[in-house]
């Protein structure tokens, strides 16, 4: 590939992937940065095993959710051979397929699908962590658990609805989903080196050709993330073969794969009376990010992320600019590391274009005279709650353990953030700074908006809903206490720990350690056997099952059985 880095200053870009990697302790990275025709830039960074193997243009590493555009190309390719429509109901297209609902009988359609709008479940982890499971299997997932939300309503991230999707490419193509994405997708555009490889022997035998993977302290360890292909568990690409996707979105007037209505389609901002302006929202398998940046001439910010146990990767592309940025990377650190090189590439390369990137300028929102009372509730999200109240001296004031802050209401309906008590301390109060709150009533449920401003853009995402007070059941209080993966689901052992069912302050908590992140979740118990997951976003409206065989107590959360193992203490 023909290469122009001295466009944009390459030293200063090495060294600054070579910092982000140490700080993060990220082992390898792979890092390029296109315009609609040619290599800006690429870089690689580490090394791809424990002997020491330097990173190199050839070695793959797991693209993760970024199948996920992928896919969505898989569709719209349906679509355009008139196979397919966007507004078909899953249901005559995979007659199989059911799903129960407190809702009424709704269509779930495709498009909606794609968008994260079905109101389908996220994850079912005896799914994701095990190699070699069928497609089928997302069936037999989805039919014992119920919509989260009335489909083409709330986005919910959902992996199974992207499992569905590959069962829907299947059925319409007559083809394996791989084969198809090989022969249909992939070839034509020219991105030979990607590869789905979902099984251990699959991926010894690719070893050569491969990176693996590291842990939080830097050790050679297995990212057992896999199966359910089609949401991007076990897809390995090189940067260079994502260059070549990035080229297709660049240059919409001249399609290489698509009717050139289609692929406008897809680049096209999703528009719904649910969304406020700004709200990053995912189209047809794109996010579209909506960041604002500073220079306004900027546009838009597109792409997708991806993130494996130990693989993160970034793919983002700026349609007005033509310019494109991929980032690779092959350990746990990447979490952090992948997004910050992938920003500060784009403004290395948008100052390199000629563009002024002036950093954000103070807040100049004028403050209210009393502050709304709608305010003033608990919120949360999965893993997560935040307390709103007014102290004594009638100050806003939020409180996340350990951390509070004092918020002021502005004019235009938003609250704005003051360090207070821990958060003085100067990193946590520059990022105080530069919050602001927004309470939206959609569709009855209260939800939190978060406008956050970063240095060179701001970004606004809905984050929190209310949380429900509701009496919890003498079956649910009975069933407090510790619990553990059940025997028939010991391959997900090491990733659920510390699962504890409790009552906290009133509220039905089921507390617990997930891919070594700590979560509270709040439920709000529906009846003796099914509580709902409070909040929204990811996982949230998700139904818990309590299920009781004589003496034996055992919960199903995200498609895993948990037995309760010891009584917590009245």
């Amino acid at each position: 590939m023909e290469h122009f880095i001295e466009e944009i200053h390459r030293h200063k870009m090495d060294a600054l992937v070579r910092k982000i990697c140490r700080k993060h302790k990220v082992k390898g990275a792979s890092v390029m940065l296109v315009d609609r025709t040619k290599v800006l830039y690429e870089n690689y960074y580490g090394v791809v095993d424990e002997a020491g193997t330097p990173n190199a243009a050839e070695r793959r590493m797991m693209i993760g959710s970024n199948q996920k555009m992928l896919t969505g190309l898989a569709i719209m390719t349906l679509v355009d051979q008139g196979k397919l429509s966007l507004k078909d109901d899953v249901r005559t297209i995979l007659p199989e397929f059911s799903i129960r609902s407190r809702d009424g009988d709704q269509p779930i359609r495709v498009g909606d699908v794609l968008m994260h709008r079905a109101g389908l479940p996220g994850d079912d982890f005896s799914l994701i962590l095990k190699h070699g499971e069928p497609l089928t299997a997302v069936l037999d997932a989805l039919k014992d658990t119920y919509t989260t939300v009335k489909p083409g309503v709330m986005f919910a991230y959902s992996n199974l609805g992207y499992g569905l999707l590959g069962l829907i490419i299947e059925k319409v193509s007559g083809m394996d989903y791989a084969d198809y994405m090989k022969k249909r997708v992939l070839k034509p555009l020219g991105m030979d080196d990607v590869d789905f490889l979902d099984d251990d022997e699959a991926r010894k035998a690719a070893s050569a050709t491969i990176s693996q993977a590291f842990d939080k302290k830097g050790k050679q360890v297995n990212d057992d993330l896999g199966s359910v292909v089609p949401a991007g568990s076990s897809t390995y690409a090189t940067a260079r073969s994502l260059a070549k996707l990035a080229w297709l979105f660049l240059n919409p007037e001249k399609p290489a794969l698509l009717k050139k209505e289609s692929l406008a389609q897809m680049l096209k901002a999703p528009e719904s009376p649910h969304m406020l302006d700004g709200e990053q929202r995912i189209g047809l398998g794109i996010m579209h990010h909506e960041k604002r940046y500073y220079n306004h001439k900027v546009g838009p910010l597109l792409g997708h992320g991806g993130a494996t146990i130990c693989h993160i990767s970034v793919f983002h592309f700026f349609p007005r600019q033509g310019l494109g940025i991929i980032v690779l990377t092959n350990s746990r650190g990447g979490m952090h590391a992948a997004g910050h090189i992938a920003d500060r590439v784009a403004l290395e390369a948008l100052k390199a274009k000629g563009l002024e990137m002036p950093k954000m300028r103070k807040n100049t929102q004028k403050l209210a005279t009393k502050t709304n009372t709608d305010f003033v509730k608990d919120y949360v999200m999965p893993g997560m709650k935040l307390s709103l109240y007014k102290d004594k001296k009638g100050r806003m004031v939020a409180k996340m353990p350990p951390f509070k802050a004092t918020f002021k209401a502005c004019k235009d309906g938003y609250i704005k953030g003051f360090p207070r008590g821990l958060t003085r301390i100067p990193p946590l109060a520059v990022h105080v700074k530069r919050l602001r709150i927004k309470h939206v009533d959609r569709e009855g449920m209260d939800v939190l908006y978060l406008e956050q401003k970063r240095p060179y853009h701001e970004v606004t995402i809905p984050m929190m809903g209310a949380l429900e007070h509701v009496t919890i059941p003498t079956a649910w209080r009975d069933a407090l206490g510790d619990y553990v993966v059940s025997e028939t689901h010991a391959h997900v052992k090491p990733y659920f720990k510390k699962v504890k069912l409790e009552e906290k302050k009133g509220h039905l908590v089921l507390s617990l350690v997930v891919l070594d992140s700590k979560m509270s979740v709040y439920l709000k118990a529906l009846n003796d056997e099914e509580a709902l997951i409070q909040g929204i976003g990811r996982s949230a409206q998700e139904t818990v099952f309590l299920r009781r065989d004589g003496d034996k107590v055992s919960l199903k959360h995200q498609g895993v059985l948990l037995d309760q193992h010891k009584k917590a203490k009245a």
